[in-house]
């Protein structure tokens, strides 16, 4: 066992949390810095809301490759690669191509399939354990189809999906309809897939409820506006801002990128960015026509979460386009239209837009573990997955850090 240390985590999002949870809990000084004033104020705070074990396979197929390239003129495509290069793009691409070419998706989907089992239960564990309330919602996710070839696909992922241990009930029109009353009168609706295991909740909540939590019981001490390049690893330890600490977690979303190539490791994170609209349901009306069942449209690859009785979230895309958080009218519009297609008697003059850079591996793999330096540890690159993998893969981290 690791005697108690003093271990700083650089990052406050869900990632950065749930380590400083497990760390904290097994008896350690913990320190979490985020160069944002508050926590969870960038990827955890507006995202599409699913705890989805039934999304956990990764993009690395041919097909996807396929869809890509002819996506990739059409700037409100569910997938947009911007025009402009540069290395960091070009290599994420270049490796993402050689995943692809290896063969490794179903080898990394059955892995994170695990890995979202897992922390499905370690989630619910957390906030039961810390009576944190979060507009949890346990009513499923169903995924939706429009194209009959696609929906073929549905039977594909079935063999994987069940072989891992994850739900996947292909059910029919009629069947999604009684499951979701507001999809009634949908001609386009061919089918669907239902995972009653899945669940929905707000992220952003979580997160801030979490950090409360960390000051008030584990005595965990929160630095706010800090540079994260302010950090200085030698054999004698860790210095962030004039203090010392036995250990560092990296847990900085896109920013982790950075600091590995400060600390030699240089892994090929990329920000893949997501777009998100929060409805605000403010009459009876619109109330009434929101699903609360979470939908996964996946043809148009767009989400849906129902955030308690009076928010709607509507969530997707990815664009690569570098490090900019720009709000682009093109790429948000398409979240719109879905919702006022699929739910006409929504009104949606009321919404927030926001966007957030997933921080991607190529092979869609979170790292968890150790650094080449033996004080740095990583918690990071868990993409579109980070508030479905971050409480299970914390608690990977924290035994590892304590046995390593």
């Amino acid at each position: 066992m690791l005697p108690t240390q003093k271990i700083a985590v650089i990052g406050s999002g869900i990632a950065g949390i749930t380590a400083a949870y497990q760390l904290a809990r097994r008896g350690h000084s913990v320190t979490v810095f985020d160069k944002e004033r508050y926590p969870a104020m960038m990827t955890s705070y507006a995202n599409g809301g699913q705890l989805s074990v039934c999304n956990s396979q990764t993009w690395n197929t041919w097909s996807n490759m396929a869809k890509a390239m002819a996506w990739l003129f059409k700037k409100d495509a569910p997938l947009y690669i911007s025009p402009s290069m540069d290395l960091d793009k070009i290599q994420w691409l270049y490796h993402f191509f050689v995943t692809t070419a290896r063969g490794q998706f179903e080898k990394n989907t059955a892995e994170t399939i695990r890995l979202g089992l897992a922390s499905r239960w370690e989630l619910l564990e957390i906030a039961a354990t810390e009576n944190i309330s979060f507009d949890h919602v346990s009513k499923g996710i169903l995924h939706i189809y429009t194209n009959r070839k696609s929906f073929t696909s549905a039977f594909d992922s079935e063999r994987i999906m069940l072989a891992n241990g994850c739900e996947w009930h292909i059910i029919n029109p009629q069947e999604c309809m009684r499951l979701e009353p507001s999809l009634s009168n949908q001609p386009a609706l061919i089918g669907g897939v239902y995972t009653k295991s899945d669940s929905t909740g707000d992220i952003h909540m979580f997160v801030n409820s979490l950090a409360d939590v960390l000051q008030r019981k584990y005595n965990v001490a929160f630095c706010f506006d800090h540079d994260a390049n302010d950090v200085n690893v030698s054999d004698h330890g860790v210095v962030i801002k004039d203090t010392a600490f036995d250990r560092v977690v990296v847990a900085a979303g896109v920013q982790s990128r950075m600091l590995s190539k400060k600390f030699g490791d240089n892994f090929p994170i990329y920000p893949v960015k997501g777009y998100s609209i929060t409805v605000y349901l403010l009459d009876d009306r619109s109330r009434a026509a929101a699903p609360w069942v979470s939908l996964l449209d996946e043809d148009a690859k767009i989400v849906s979460s129902r955030l308690g009785p009076n928010r709607l979230r509507v969530a997707g895309t990815a664009e690569l386009s570098g490090y900019n958080l720009d709000i682009k009218q093109e790429r948000l519009q398409p979240l719109l239209n879905w919702t006022r297609n699929w739910f006409p008697d929504i009104d949606t003059r009321s919404y927030r837009p926001w966007a957030g850079l997933r921080p991607m591996m190529p092979n869609m793999m979170p790292i968890v573990g150790p650094g080449k330096h033996p004080r740095v540890w990583y918690h990071t690159g868990h993409g579109h997955l980070g508030w479905t993998l971050s409480a299970g893969t914390s608690v990977d981290l924290a035994n590892m850090m304590e046995n390593g």
